[in-house]
């Protein structure tokens, strides 16, 4: 079930939080077709998606995504974008098909549970996509200083000829993290990372 959803539509100043008793909700925010999210927050305690585009996809911008144990954004298809928001989540965001924008955002995996990822691209994310792609830009990243195997601010996978996993990240910071960058490829999948005029910090 989902707390909210956001077909062609909007919603400014609202809050979607999930009831702990409430197994059933597994998803927070779902946007699709162009829908805007603003000014709202959008809370999930439990190890679930906090909000999702597919479609057409749409914007969440200055609002609060939070969910601890789960994943904050997941690009299931379309065009996404956060703008000026905070995301924490353990996950800060995992990209399984098409694109999703970040800008001037606080993505936090500062979170009791392991691993911690900030934003992910991934053909592998059960999603059955062949184009994963993250865009971010005067984004930060704050993780806890896990091990290498257990963390990382951003990442790229592919798994399959002719699928492609890319994560572009320009004038960012990255804290917290003993490895930045995690970057597979597998049978001939493509994983890209790029960075340009951006800050790495171990703590």
């Amino acid at each position: 079930q989902v707390g909210l959803g956001l077909a062609g539509t909007k919603a400014d100043k609202v809050d979607v939080k999930a009831d702990p008793a409430a197994q059933a909700v597994t998803l927070g925010l779902t946007l699709s077709g162009g829908a805007r999210f603003s000014n709202g927050t959008v809370s999930h305690n439990l190890s679930q998606w906090g909000a999702e585009f597919h479609g057409s996809g749409g914007t969440i911008e200055d609002s609060v995504i939070e969910t601890p144990e789960g994943i904050g954004v997941v690009g299931a298809g379309g065009e996404g974008k956060v703008l000026r928001s905070t995301v924490k989540a353990a996950f800060g965001s995992i990209i399984g098909t098409g694109h999703v924008a970040f800008s001037d955002t606080l993505i936090d995996t500062r979170v009791t549970t392991t691993p911690q990822v900030g934003v992910l691209a991934s053909t592998s994310a059960g999603l059955n996509g062949t184009s994963a792609t993250a865009d971010l830009e005067r984004v930060t990243i704050l993780g806890s200083n896990q091990k290498p195997n257990d963390a990382a601010a951003i990442g790229a996978e592919a798994n399959g000829a002719g699928k492609t996993g890319s994560v572009t990240v320009r004038d960012s910071i990255m804290t917290g993290f003993q490895n930045s960058i995690l970057r597979q490829g597998n049978n001939d999948g493509l994983a890209n990372v790029t960075t340009d005029r951006s800050v790495y910090l171990n703590s």
